[in-house]
């Protein structure tokens, strides 16, 4: 994850600097979302034909590989493509690590074990962000870090890792026999899909519109990551401790007061900062959340199949949060940012409701949604 926030900070800096039209750049930055989608639904059958460990190797190597081309051909066509294979790679990567957690976890430490994930994910992006500082914006020498920072992640798992049980390789699961297992966890996976890329992937457009300086965006933009380092280990233990609807419901209805409160606080006091820091704790943690709530309905051999369905849904509300935040700026200014973040999680927070009501209505609740209703 460090070698792949690095990425990801020079690809959108030096297409810039490279004097790429705005349209190219959106292209550049978009075509990492179309390999993700590519890579979410190839890498089930990758996995069931290698194993979790040569999988691992190969998506982690070819993400390395991808770093070293870039300053070979400042081109936009050759830096779309790049994209696209990062965006699969990465995608892949996903895949392969939340399906094998999810192999190795119980329903009893699920939430504990994704929260770790997802802190480890966050620290690696901001590591990368560090890194990028370390590294200067010049030449070829980023790229190569980024590479040989990637490569690092082959040694402890190729020499020390070994392969979950061959079963877990799986068997595939169709979307809709998905949904119809686990609805809450898969209409809040795109949800919570939305709100974190609205989050963190537009928070520093968000705080440039408002008139923050440098250093106040970025302390902005980290206070984010912050927060979800911050919030995770509590929240996903409640989450294994009491039913995960109910910590969800609660989760994501606190994140939506809380984004709808900021919008009448003023931009130029310290109540954003301290709003941004809760934000990214609620709303990254409910995404480890959802992730156990899916996966607690699910067989081993489902989990690998499901997972790609999940990173598909994530890449699909990834980038629809870009379009979403824009529309709202254009209806409503620069609050149209924290109008969108409150909707998103009440929305979450009313699928979690209608779940609820229909398991009643069908009085399977007990067995299908233990603890959703009391």
């Amino acid at each position: 994850m460090v070698g792949n926030g690095l990425l990801l900070t020079l690809f959108g800096v030096r297409s810039t600097q490279a004097g790429f039209s705005a349209l190219v750049v959106g292209a550049v930055l978009g075509a990492y979302h179309v390999g993700f989608l590519a890579g979410s639904r190839v890498t089930p059958g990758l996995l069931r034909r290698i194993g979790s460990r040569r999988s691992f190797c190969v998506l982690a190597g070819a993400v390395a590989v991808v770093a070293l081309f870039p300053p070979v051909a400042v081109v936009p066509w050759f830096w779309v493509s790049l994209r696209l294979g990062q965006g699969f790679c990465v995608a892949g990567l996903y895949v392969v690590i939340e399906s094998w957690l999810n192999a190795s976890a119980t329903n009893a430490n699920r939430g504990r074990v994704l929260g770790s994930y997802v802190a480890v994910m966050m620290a690696g992006f901001a590591g990368g962000a560090l890194l990028y500082r370390a590294t200067g914006v010049g030449g070829a020498g980023p790229f190569l870090v980024a590479s040989g920072v990637t490569l690092v992640a082959l040694v402890p798992v190729w020499l020390l890792a070994t392969d979950p049980p061959a079963a877990v390789r799986g068997l595939p699961i169709a979307f809709r026999d998905l949904v119809a297992v686990a609805p809450l966890g898969t209409v809040a996976a795109f949800a919570t899909a939305i709100a974190n890329s609205a989050l963190l992937g537009v928070a520093a457009v968000y705080a440039t519109r408002s008139g923050f300086g440098i250093g106040r965006t970025a302390l902005f933009v980290a206070l984010g990551s912050a927060g979800a380092l911050v919030l995770q280990a509590p929240l996903v233990h409640l989450a294994d401790r009491h039913p995960r609807p109910r910590v969800l419901l609660a989760v994501t209805m606190t994140a939506s007061v809380v984004a709808a409160t900021l919008v009448f606080v003023p931009s130029d006091g310290p109540l954003p900062m301290v709003g941004m820091l809760l934000l990214g704790g609620l709303s990254y943690s409910q995404y480890s959340i959802v992730l156990a709530e899916v996966n607690d309905h699910l067989e081993h051999h489902h989990m690998a199949s499901a997972g790609a369905h999940l990173v598909a849904l994530n890449g699909l509300g990834a980038a629809a949060a870009p379009l979403l935040v824009a529309v709202a700026f254009l209806a409503v200014g620069n609050q149209g940012y924290y109008w969108v973040l409150s909707g998103v999680h009440a929305v979450t927070g009313l699928a979690v409701v209608a779940v609820a009501w229909a398991a009643r209505r069908s009085r399977q609740h007990r067995a299908v949604w233990p603890g959703v209703v009391s």
